[in-house]
């Protein structure tokens, strides 16, 4: 074992024994240097990898990390090192236990997240990415990586094969689209900026991240709307005639099941024309929604 001290015992730099931590090797590679900082003001030392072999290197990081880390204590700064991984499994259950979304809006971060998010800010080895390791510029490529994201070989196989999904008619993630609307990346834009925001305030994150993504030239993606009042009134008289069994639509050997889903099908369509509420959102009412001004 090799060590140096510098800065009367401040920084500390040292390489372990292999033949004693490994002693079953043939061979080892070269061995790391590893670095004790003594930050003033903390009773504890902070103890890290510099990942680096050569001494000069790695004397140069501990330095840098050393003045970084003082600076970040002198301005109230986490000392920890987080993952964005970790720090936004503390963000969201902090936000959980807040009641800050509904059940519905809680289960979009998590997917997203799962999906995407946990995917882009990782390692090549998977592990999830330092922060202050996340530089404004790697952030930005998510968003190039997020609409390619469904043309990749591991997305496709994942599309057309969903072991969630095992027993069902389909197997296949067939809501996923090649090309994400401008309306889901700006709600992911939304969340990062939350997250980075979060981690800034709270002194884990050592710069402000301010992601944006960029729709100029992008559709909306949003399907074929009414273009005139005309249409609108067709389809209202066309579905009045379809729940009154009358005109085109008239049968003469309805049964009330039928019947009964002619009515629905009208106002269901209605309600959402008036409320301007998304299937989605149409589909969770409930008659507890509802309050009757009397």
């Amino acid at each position: 074992m090799a060590y140096y001290e510098h800065m009367d015992g401040a920084l500390l730099l040292f390489t372990r024994d292999l033949a004693v931590a490994v002693p079953n090797s043939k061979n080892h590679r070269k061995p790391t240097w590893y670095m004790r900082l003594k930050i003033a003001g903390r009773k504890s030392y902070v103890t890290r990898s510099t990942k680096l072999t050569k001494y000069e290197d790695a004397y140069t990081f501990a330095m840098g990390e050393l003045l970084r880390l003082q600076h970040a204590a002198n301005l109230g700064h986490s000392m920890d090192e987080y993952t964005f991984e970790k720090h936004w499994n503390d963000w969201f259950e902090r936000n959980k236990r807040n009641g800050t979304w509904k059940a519905e809006r809680a289960k979009w971060h998590e997917n997203y997240f799962k999906r995407y998010f946990k995917d882009h800010f990782s390692n090549a080895d998977n592990s999830s990415m330092l922060l202050n390791d996340i530089t404004a510029q790697y952030a930005a490529k998510y968003w190039d990586w997020r609409k390619d994201y469904w043309k990749q070989d591991k997305a496709i196989k994942l599309r057309d094969y969903n072991p969630k999904r095992r027993g069902s008619k389909t197997l296949g993630t067939g809501n996923a689209k090649e090309n994400p609307a401008v309306k889901t990346l700006q709600m992911e834009q939304s969340a990062l900026n939350q997250i980075f925001f979060d981690a800034a305030e709270g002194g884990r994150l050592q710069q402000v991240i301010r992601m944006r993504v960029n729709v100029k030239g992008r559709t909306t993606n949003r399907r074929p709307n009414f273009e005139s009042g005309s249409e609108l009134a067709t389809l209202i008289s066309n579905l009045r005639s379809y729940k009154n069994c009358a005109g085109r639509f008239k049968g003469t050997r309805l049964n009330s099941w039928h019947r009964l889903q002619r009515k629905q099908l009208y106002h269901l369509v209605l309600f959402s024309l008036n409320s301007g509420m998304r299937i989605g959102e149409v589909r969770e009412m409930r008659w507890s929604d509802i309050k009757f001004d009397i």
